[in-house]
């Protein structure tokens, strides 16, 4: 019918090695020798100053410009200096040419007169000041009532009363205070039975006090006082 099929695989034609790189046989390459200097590393080859191989690439400075070398800074800064002082002579040209009329002149030299005097004024008056100031003897301020106030007398006072302040209210409240019933009643016992013990004492201190016989021992007469070197006799042996 005419019809045509795919070819066979062996009647396919045979591929070229450099036309589908994905088919090209795989050969491993070797890998480089090792070397002790480059620590395993493949070495490189040395390029050239334009990156060519060959030999070592050396780095070549540009040159340095005219206008670094220039002082712009100190020449700017002569030009205006040099502006400013023909503008300067410039004034003082024109100010001598220039003549005002003659009422506005005199009242300007008055001006200047007026201000002169004024200037000497000042500065004589500044000059006393300083004269004076400078001879005036040293005078002291005065001292402050509260440094002249017995303060730590004051503080002992207010310290002696708060702590009388205290004492009372703790008393006050002692007082005030009452234990349970059981316990209120045992310490009632007690302050009675001691105020009861404190008072036969004192009944009795007072009653023993007439009662106590104090014996008048009179000094031994001389005639029975020993002599000056007398020495007593040693006891018999036994």
């Amino acid at each position: 019918d005419g019809a045509v099929g795919p070819r066979p695989a062996s009647a396919a034609a045979p591929l070229r090695s450099g036309s589908a790189p994905s088919l090209r046989p795989s050969t491993p390459k070797p890998p480089p020798p090792f070397s002790f200097s480059k620590g395993g590393l493949p070495l490189e080859r040395p390029r050239t100053a334009s990156g060519a191989e060959g030999g070592a690439r050396t780095h070549v400075a540009r040159p340095v410009p005219a206008a670094v070398k220039e002082r712009r800074w100190q020449a700017m800064q002569e030009r205006e200096r040099q502006r400013k002082e023909r503008l300067r002579e410039q004034a003082r040209v024109l100010k001598g040419q220039s003549r005002l009329p003659p009422r506005m002149e005199e009242r300007a030299r008055e001006e200047e007169a007026k201000e002169r005097e004024a200037a000497a004024q000042r500065a004589a008056s500044a000059a006393e000041s300083e004269a004076a100031s400078a001879a005036a003897a040293f005078r002291m301020r005065p001292i402050p009532a509260e440094v002249r106030m017995p303060m730590w007398e004051q503080m002992q006072l207010e310290e002696a009363g708060r702590a009388e302040r205290i004492s009372r209210e703790a008393a006050r409240l002692a007082r005030r205070s009452k234990l349970p019933p059981r316990m209120q009643e045992e310490a009632e016992s007690r302050s009675r039975e001691r105020r009861a013990r404190e008072e036969r004492e004192r009944i009795k201190a007072d009653a023993e006090k007439d009662l106590t016989f104090t014996p008048m021992i009179r000094p031994l007469p001389a005639s029975t006082s020993k002599p000056a070197g007398f020495r007593p006799k040693p006891p018999k042996p036994p």
